[in-house]
């Protein structure tokens, strides 16, 4: 539902952006299915009052493939460690916007999605020329203490899979600091800045991630594993991962939020590839 309608300003990257950071917790909540509702077209039509207005330039969010992938421990103590990047393949940044409108749990944060118009009519995002705005209903952050920043959360979710595709590992929902960190290699019909748009994740600032660009969390960041259960055997298996489990955000196309990763585990080797997934 668009709630209001306004101006944002680009941000100008002006320092070296350091890796992004991961929180994760409730780890019984319910797996959410793969095949959301979809919206087909790369821009949508902006609400207006009788006659058609400027599309929203909305982005699009998936999982790249896991990098990085390890083991840690021994016997009944094995952890699953793995890299993963949040990417915006779409035709207009993500963008959170601190607001006061959304309800919250205590001690979190509410944050309006922002979409830009297409306001000269091109399909392509250009943070010149497209600076009018369309509020939707937003999501919470959350404070994280270590690294002193806030975090959307319910950005993620990860989960291990057998071949017949039951979970051999409860999923967790994981917090994300959303920031360019990654540029992506010439991702098709994204006009992407060369330059990194959103770097920082205050309380009352502006986060996302621009077209073209990628949030990478580092295996050794918190939140980055799953714990692998006792008893489980050495086999072929699928870790998936995705981006914005909830669809609490409006994309262009709920369906590509997922990405499988084949591991072969064989106590505490894992071996990347394979095409089982």
């Amino acid at each position: 539902m668009a709630i209001a309608t306004g101006r944002l300003a680009p941000v100008v990257a002006v320092l070296v952006l350091l890796a992004g950071c991961s929180d994760a917790n409730d780890p019984t909540l319910t797996a959410p299915t793969t095949e959301a509702p979809t919206t087909s077209a790369t821009a949508e039509s902006s609400p207006s009052a009788g006659t058609p207005g400027p599309v929203e330039l909305r982005p699009d969010l998936t999982t790249l493939r896991a990098t990085g992938v390890l083991i840690q421990g021994r016997g009944e103590t094995r952890v699953l460690r793995f890299g993963t990047t949040l990417a915006n393949i779409g035709v207009g940044p993500i963008v959170a916007v601190p607001d006061a409108a959304t309800p919250c749990p205590p001690k979190q944060r509410s944050f309006d999605q922002v979409v830009l118009l297409d306001g000269d009519g091109d399909g392509v995002y250009d943070a010149e020329a497209d600076t009018e705005t369309v509020s939707h209903d937003g999501v919470c952050a959350l404070f994280h203490p270590t690294h002193e920043h806030w975090h959307i959360d319910g950005s993620a979710r990860y989960s291990l899979l057998d071949l017949a595709g039951n979970e051999v590992v409860g999923t967790r929902k994981v917090s994300f600091c959303l920031r360019d960190s990654q540029r992506l290699q010439s991702p098709r019909g994204v006009n992407g800045s060369d330059e990194e748009s959103y770097l920082d994740c205050e309380r009352d600032q502006p986060q996302g991630i621009s077209p073209g660009w990628g949030d990478l969390y580092d295996r050794e960041l918190d939140g980055q594993t799953l714990a692998l259960p006792k008893g489980m055997p050495d086999d072929r298996y699928c870790l998936r991962m995705i981006a914005d489990p909830f669809d609490r955000f409006r994309e262009t196309d709920e369906r590509n939020n997922a990405s499988l990763t084949a591991l072969r585990i064989t106590g505490i080797v894992v071996r990347v590839g394979g095409g089982w997934c």
